[in-house]
């Protein structure tokens, strides 16, 4: 985690979200191999620390929690060379605050941090387009007993330099330099995520390149503006179908699954909007309308729910010039229209019969969902239950998504199997806890549900 003595100083003196390269010769082009990505500020959200505090001991939790940033003892506590009773014995001496309340808050603080869902979504996507991961954190002893633990998404990184364990703090320069002896990293091909600029400037003074993280959502899109990251809306790059697992899982073969979890979109839907517009309305620049919309950031508004149809078409108008009926027409013929996907139908049925519960998990718009419910009505019967991103606001990767799913139909993530066709969504599934197949052909889907004795073959 960052350290908290410089959340005060993050507070007081933001910084902008930017690219710092150690050859600034070298900007465009970069082909890493590597992603290394600090806790606090990037994949949990430590400024809720404050607020955390005040929940646990009202009327005095912010005041104490402000004594941690302020406190230069945290470094030493960072680096493990204090515990937590020493470190509150000196903010007690230095504050007055009693050293059992901050030692209660610096433990019990900890299951309280939230997640922050688009640096989440980066840490899923960047393992999912085959970059290795690493966290390299200012931690103190605690928490890297209990955040691990918590959190599944730590299972995705190939390693981990805690600074308690190693006894060096970010920006020193050694902890770069055991990061990159340790796990045998080239630092031109290793880019590093962290929320503070000076710890950015130790990884860049090793040639690591690094990111300022200020803002997970603007990072998302250098990461994208630089090629690093695929957008995720983008066409998928061909991938083999196969069985992705969560960490330490049985092997396929040997569980016991009670749940198939289908995507739509690839999967049950055949997705392509702009194909099925060109057909439907020949000679006219509507495909053209849908396929600029789809790519726009705005349609992952139209998946949560926050925007609609008509507000789709006005900004095909305002921003692509396209004529805004016409655009409405197209996106409105698209749900209706959409074919479904023979195979998916009958692996449904198969699981069905064999008694299987099936869900929805798809990154959608309400109303194409309610076009396939009447459209489709007697394919859909076969579901338990939709989770779909219009009703939770959250899109997959996000792990929110999944966590709603769970929740919603009260489901054991070991016990699911997710099919999706695209990769970033199965890995993000797994570090929850769920199996999946990255879906590109049915057959294959099919030959591995029945390698792994998931679904009885047929006998004819």
């Amino acid at each position: 985690m960052t350290a908290l003595i410089s959340l005060a100083t993050t507070y007081a003196q933001l910084q902008d979200t930017k690219f710092i390269f150690a050859d600034p010769a070298t900007t465009t082009g970069k082909k890493y191999t590597a992603i290394v990505f600090d806790l606090g500020g990037v994949v949990l959200d430590d400024k809720q620390i404050p607020a955390i505090a005040e929940k646990l001991y009202p009327g005095r939790g912010t005041a104490i929690a402000k004594a941690f940033y302020r406190n230069p003892d945290w470094r030493a506590l960072d680096e493990g060379s204090i515990d937590i009773p020493t470190f509150a014995s000196s903010v007690e001496q230095k504050f007055g605050h009693d050293a059992a309340i901050v030692c209660s808050i610096i433990i019990n603080m900890l299951p309280h941090l939230p997640l922050m869902p688009r640096g989440i979504e980066i840490l899923h996507v960047a393992k999912a387009q085959g970059y290795k991961v690493y966290a390299l954190s200012n931690i103190y002893d605690e928490a890297l007993k209990v955040l691990p633990a918590q959190h599944k998404f730590f299972k995705l990184f190939d390693g981990f330099i805690a600074s308690c364990e190693v006894g060096l703090v970010k920006p020193e320069k050694a902890i770069y330099e055991k990061l990159l002896q340790q796990f045998n990293l080239k630092p031109q091909e290793t880019l590093f995520i962290d929320d503070r600029e000076d710890n950015i400037l130790g990884a860049v003074a090793c040639g690591i390149d690094g990111i300022v993280c200020n803002d997970t959502e603007e990072t998302l899109t250098l990461l994208r503006k630089h090629k690093i990251l695929t957008q995720k809306s983008a066409p998928q790059p061909p991938t083999d179908t196969r069985l992705i697992q969560a960490a330490n899982s049985k092997p396929a073969a040997l569980k016991k699954y009670t749940t198939l979890v289908l995507d739509l979109g690839g999967v049950l839907v055949n997705w392509q909007p702009e194909i099925t517009i060109a057909n439907l309305l020949p000679n006219t620049p509507a495909s053209a309308a849908i396929g600029a919309l789809f790519h726009d950031p705005c349609w992952a508004d139209f998946d949560k729910g926050l925007i609609d149809i008509p507000v789709l078409a006005k900004l095909a108008h305002n921003k692509y010039f396209f004529d805004e009926q016409l655009t409405r027409q197209a996106l409105e013929l698209i749900g209706p229209n959409l074919p479904l996907i023979k195979p998916c139908i009958d692996i449904m049925k198969q699981a069905k019969a064999q008694g299987y519960k099936l869900y929805v998990l798809s990154n959608h718009p309400k109303p194409y969902i309610e076009d396939y419910l009447r459209t489709h009505q007697e394919v859909f019967s076969l579901f338990d239950g939709l989770m779909v991103s219009y009703e939770t606001a959250h899109l997959k990767p996000d792990v929110e998504i999944y966590q709603d799913l769970f929740k919603k139909f009260n489901l054991n993530p070991d016990e699911c199997l997710f099919i999706d066709d695209v990769p970033a969504n199965i890995v993000a599934g797994a570090a929850l806890g769920m199996d999946g197949i990255v879906c590109t052909d049915h057959k294959e889907v099919l030959h591995i549900l029945h390698q792994h004795h998931i679904l009885k073959a047929s006998s004819n």
